[in-house]
């Protein structure tokens, strides 16, 4: 059993967690949050309901998310510094699940003044990314449900493995690189 350790003395508790597709980290944040009685944010969850405004925005973010591409990052952060920022002046304890996933998103925060109490970080076989990131793509379901997958139905059935190759690799190149400095 792994054990967190958070100061106790922090009015305000942060908490990080990222990890691949295919480690749970959603399932893990909601549950620590449950646990803990903090605040759950899951960076995909805020994308859906940027999504769900049918706005260009949202626009944007559902065809890079359904071409299984990253995000762009301004994007990203914007959408997530805003959240974040009204929880700081709640002074309420979050887990932020599923961001950084670039060292450009890291930084972003870090500029922002937030920074993380505690950051947990997921790891997964090679092989398990690949399996869960096939899964995913042969997933259709639609953006109102409460599956976390999209529906992958543009992605040609032929493409779907190599589409979920390059999806666990970009993955593992963003991470190492990211968090290398």
């Amino acid at each position: 059993m792994n054990l967190l350790l958070i100061n106790p003395y922090c009015t305000d508790k942060k908490i990080f967690i990222l990890g691949p597709t295919g480690s749970n980290s959603r399932e893990l944040a909601l549950e620590l949050s449950d646990h803990l009685k903090f605040t759950c944010v899951s960076v995909g969850d805020l994308l859906k309901k940027e999504i769900s405004k049918k706005t260009p925005l949202g626009q944007e973010i559902e065809n890079a998310i359904r071409n299984f591409l990253n995000v762009r990052d301004e994007i990203v952060i914007e959408i997530v510094k805003r959240h974040l920022e009204q929880l700081e002046k709640e002074n309420k304890s979050y887990i932020l699940e599923g961001f950084p996933k670039t060292k450009e998103q890291g930084l972003a925060l870090q500029r922002a003044g937030i920074i993380p109490n505690a950051f947990i970080i997921l790891t997964i076989s090679d092989q398990k990314i690949l399996e869960s990131c096939i899964l995913k793509l042969s997933q259709v379901n639609d953006m109102n449900g409460d599956s976390d997958s999209l529906n992958y139905s543009l992605i040609p059935e032929e493409n779907r493995e190599n589409v979920a190759r390059n999806h666990a690799q970009e993955y593992k190149l963003l991470f190492y690189l990211s968090f290398s400095f």
